[in-house]
């Protein structure tokens, strides 16, 4: 009996969830009647991947990540229970720098923003003050 469990609970921890299976409603994430706990994926029509999410108890939570059609990363952000933290960076379609914006552990903006060309040069810099 302890064996099925065991199976039982690493097959459902592999599961992978199609963010498409989501609904964002009133500031949460149900899948079915309950909040979301977890990651999920969503593909490309081609079936490539788009994205990865994290959520727990229904809030936006840990690394969400974005891809282009051509597999390279569009966007990685960082949320803490709903809240925006750390580094968010994005990405050219070739794959270089487009952005770099910082949060704080409260979910406000803070620090140096910056905005890169497409051959990854600095741009453009914006201080932000709390």
């Amino acid at each position: 009996m302890n064996r099925i469990l065991f199976l039982t609970f690493i097959f459902l921890s592999c599961s992978n969830v199609d963010c498409n299976e989501l609904v964002y409603q009133n500031g949460v994430t149900t899948l079915g009647s309950k909040l979301f706990d977890g990651d999920c994926e969503s593909n490309f029509n081609n079936g490539k991947l788009s994205s990865i999410q994290s959520y727990f108890q229904g809030k936006d939570n840990g690394a969400w990540i974005f891809y282009y059609q051509n597999g390279l990363k569009k966007t990685e952000a960082f949320f803490d229970k709903g809240k925006r933290i750390g580094e968010w960076k994005y990405y050219h379609e070739n794959g270089k720098l487009f952005k770099v914006q910082r949060y704080n552990k409260q979910g406000q903006k803070e620090g140096v923003w910056e905005t890169f060309n497409e051959n990854g040069e600095l741009i453009r810099t914006d201080t932000i003050s709390n």
